[in-house]
């Protein structure tokens, strides 16, 4: 005989691997694996899962849009970081430094950053640049709490953001009104 790991109750095992009296509490013991693993999900866990979405939105708001590095279609759209998003935490889920790539600009030319920064610069001027690499140089440290509320944000911003296409002048507002709404989801405004 053995106790069943979810109801405590004693019963005869079928199998000798078998640690549960029925389907019922197979099913709540699987329930609580999950819930448990949703709970011991770490700070990087919560930040891939921020900056899956946060890509999500990019292509959300650069809807048929070309490549902003070589202007070129892109079928299966990126969303490519101007400021690398490895050593620039501050960066990484800036939307004003992430804007739709094609797949060979952002991953087989690292991003072709040359290009890159001439279309930003033909679309909204140089002092676009000087502004990015300002807020680049502005250190944030982002904790679980952090990124799960800017998480929740950006959740939001995905499921009310129709997707059309938008003029430069549209996809510029749009994100600096969205970078707005994300950051004010754990600064309590």
């Amino acid at each position: 005989m053995k106790l069943c790991r979810n109801c405590n109750n004693e019963f005869k095992p079928i199998k000798s691997t078998q640690v549960v009296c029925s389907y019922k509490c197979a099913m709540a013991q699987v329930k609580d694996k999950r819930l448990t693993k949703d709970k011991i999900q770490t700070a990087a866990d919560v930040k891939k899962i921020l900056q899956r979405n946060i890509n999500k939105l990019v292509r959300l708001i650069d809807t048929e849009q070309n490549c902003i590095s070589c202007g070129g279609n892109c079928k299966k759209p990126q969303a490519g970081h101007f400021y690398s998003s490895g050593g620039n935490i501050n960066m990484t889920f800036n939307l004003l430094n992430i804007w739709v790539q094609c797949y060979k600009c952002n991953m087989m030319l690292s991003g072709n950053v040359r290009s890159y920064q001439d279309s930003l610069i033909n679309m909204y001027g140089l002092c676009f640049i000087d502004d990015l690499t300002a807020l680049k140089q502005v250190q944030h440290k982002y904790t679980k709490q952090d990124l799960e509320l800017m998480n929740k944000g950006v959740l939001k911003l995905i499921k009310e953001h129709e997707p059309k296409k938008l003029s430069d002048v549209q996809r510029y507002l749009t994100r600096i009104a969205y970078n707005n709404a994300i950051t004010a989801c754990f600064n309590g405004v």
